[in-house]
């Protein structure tokens, strides 16, 4: 999974990789616009996540954290769970900027914080509204090395 970094502008190059970071400005307006999406679409998350259908799989939620630097860093939280004061998970990527989580933590996820989600239907991705942007701003030989590395479908 990616996880991405968000810097106020410092720099000319807007969008870096080092791994499986990806690195953007907090004033992108595109990103921000995924974000603003993700949040607003959290319901569907929450109808699949209840829903009996066993063809829906992979739930994960980004959650954004403060970095040292004035920036954040959104991370992915993976091996979701429900109980009655909210959602859990454990955090899925070894921070880069963050002092907040460390790779594993359980966390209560603060839908506040929420700039992202996704599950798989029938390996299909749904949601996942920045992988999509981060998908759509790559050189068509990237998008094909990176659907090979997701290992599902990202439909346009």
């Amino acid at each position: 999974m990616l996880f991405i970094s968000c810097t106020p502008k410092a720099k000319d190059d807007a969008q870096s990789e080092t791994q499986d970071v990806v690195r953007f400005d907090s004033d992108d307006e595109e990103m921000n616009r995924a974000i603003a999406v993700s949040r607003d679409s959290f319901n569907q998350f929450e109808e699949a996540f209840e829903s009996v259908n066993t063809n829906l799989n992979t739930f994960a939620v980004k959650v954004k954290f403060s970095d040292m630097v004035g920036g954040s860093e959104h991370i992915w939280i993976v091996d979701i769970v429900k109980q009655a004061d909210g959602y859990y998970g454990n955090v899925g990527n070894e921070p880069e900027s963050t002092i907040e989580v460390s790779i594993g933590e359980h966390i209560k996820i603060d839908k506040n914080k929420i700039s992202d989600w996704m599950y798989l239907e029938n390996n299909v991705l749904r949601g996942g509204n920045t992988l999509r942007l981060i998908r759509k701003r790559m050189s068509p030989e990237e998008q094909k090395q990176f659907d090979q590395q997701v290992g599902f479908i990202i439909e346009d």
